[in-house]
C-alpha cells in the first residue's frame, strides 16, 4: 500500500499544516503561517528551530508487513544527531539513530512490523527537521489512524522541545503524549522567553490542557526579574483568549547549575523561579513548581547543567505527571 498525501496527514499527529517541496518531499510543521512570519521578522537566523518534527509522531493500526520510506533531514538547531523511536503495541521495539554529517541528509529506511494487526508509533525527531516520500505499507489490508482521547498544547523553551533526549520519545512532552492519552502540539522553541505575540489564538488545534514552561532562558537574558514577571502575565492573558473553558498550567524551570554563571541582573534563580510559580497564581491558572520535580545532579543532564538526557526526562515527566493528571480527565 503507497501513502499519498492525504493519509500520511491522517497517520501524523502533532502538526498544524504541511507543505510538498518540488521533489516530492512533504513537511510537517507545527506553526502557524502566522506564526511563522512572526518569527522570521522577529529572529530569521533562529527560524529553522520552528521547523523541526518536535512532539511529531506517526499512529496507526495496520497489519502491514513493513513500513518504509524515504526521508530528508535538515539541520534546524545546534544538535546533528536525529533519531526515531519505534514502538508496537505500546513496546519501544526499536531506536534508530544517525548523526548528520551535511546540513541536508536524504536516505532511506524500512522498519519490518510483526505479523498480525498492530498499533504502530513511530515517533519523529524533535530536534531536526523532517520530510518523507515514497512511503509505503508492503502487504497492508487496513491502515487506521489512531485518534487520541485528550489534546495538549505545549509552549516553552529546549527543555520542552526535547533538548537532549536521545530517544525522542523520551522526551517529557512525548512521556506525557502517553500517559495521558494525548496528541500533542509542541510549540516550544530552544532559546526562547515569555513572548505573548508568538502565541496565534487562531491556532487550529483545541486542547484539553496548555502547559506553559518558560523562564530558564528569562532568568538567564532579561534585564530584571519584573520584566520577565510581566511578560509571564501577558503571555498568560493571550493564552486565555485562546482557551477559555480548559486547564491552563504554568510550570516553573526545573534545577539548572548556575555554578558557573556569573550573577544575574534578574537576581537568584530560585528565588525567580518562585516568583513566576506567584505570578501564575495571581493570574488564576495552576501553577507547578518544577524545581524539584527533576533530579538536582549533573548526571542526569545531558551538558551536566541544564538540558536533560533521557533518565532525567522520564524522571522528571513521571514527577510531573502526578501534578497534571488531576487537570486533565
Amino acid at each position: 500500500m503507497l501513502l499519498n498525501k492525504e493519509t500520511l496527514e491522517n497517520i501524523t499527529l502533532g502538526h498544524l499544516r504541511t507543505e510538498m517541496d518540488e521533489d516530492g518531499y512533504l513537511s510537517f510543521y507545527r506553526f502557524t503561517e502566522a506564526q511563522k512570519e512572526y518569527y522570521i521578522n522577529r529572529n530569521k537566523a533562529a527560524y529553522p528551530k520552528l521547523c523541526t518534527a518536535a512532539g511529531m509522531r506517526f499512529d496507526f493500526y495496520t497489519d502491514a508487513e513493513s513500513f518504509s520510506f524515504d526521508y530528508k533531514m535538515k539541520v534546524s538547531s545546534t544538535r546533528y544527531f536525529y533519531c526515531m523511536d519505534l514502538y508496537v503495541d505500546g513496546a519501544m521495539v526499536r531506536h534508530y539513530d544517525a548523526e548528520c554529517k551535511e546540513d541536508v541528509c536524504e536516505k532511506s529506511i524500512l522498519f519490518t512490523l510483526p505479523e498480525g494487526f498492530h498499533h504502530v508509533t513511530l515517533y519523529l525527531p524533535n530536534l531536526i527537521s523532517f520530510a518523507i516520500k515514497n512511503a509505503e505499507m508492503a502487504g497492508a489490508t487496513v491502515l487506521r489512524a489512531v485518534k487520541p482521547t485528550k489534546k495538549i498544547y505545549f509552549v516553552g523553551d529546549s527543555i520542552t522541545q526535547g533538548y537532549d533526549a536521545l530517544y525522542p520519545s523520551l522526551s517529557y512532552a512525548n512521556c506525557l503524549a502517553r500517559r495521558f492519552d494525548a496528541e500533542i502540539l509542541n510549540q516550544a522553541i530552544g532559546g526562547e522567553v515569555f513572548d505573548a505575540d508568538l502565541i496565534d489564538t487562531d491556532l487550529g488545534f483545541a486542547p484539553d490542557l496548555i502547559v506553559i514552561a518558560y523562564g530558564t532562558n528569562d532568568w538567564y537574558s532579561a534585564h530584571s526579574r519584573e520584566v520577565i514577571l510581566e511578560n509571564e502575565a501577558a503571555l498568560i492573558d493571550k493564552m486565555k483568549k485562546l482557551a477559555r473553558a480548559v486547564h491552563i498550567v504554568c510550570l516553573s524551570p526545573i534545577w539548572r547549575d548556575t555554578g558557573a554563571l556569573a550573577k544575574r541582573p534578574t537576581g537568584d534563580f530560585r528565588e525567580t523561579c518562585e516568583a513566576i510559580v506567584a505570578t501564575a497564581k495571581r493570574k488564576r491558572i495552576v501553577a507547578v513548581d518544577g524545581y524539584n520535580l527533576h533530579p538536582h545532579i549533573s548526571e542526569f543532564y545531558s551538558d551536566k547543567t541544564l538540558h536533560p538526557n533521557d533518565l532525567g526526562f522520564m524522571i522528571y515527566a513521571e514527577n510531573l505527571a502526578k501534578e497534571l493528571e488531576k487537570y486533565i480527565r
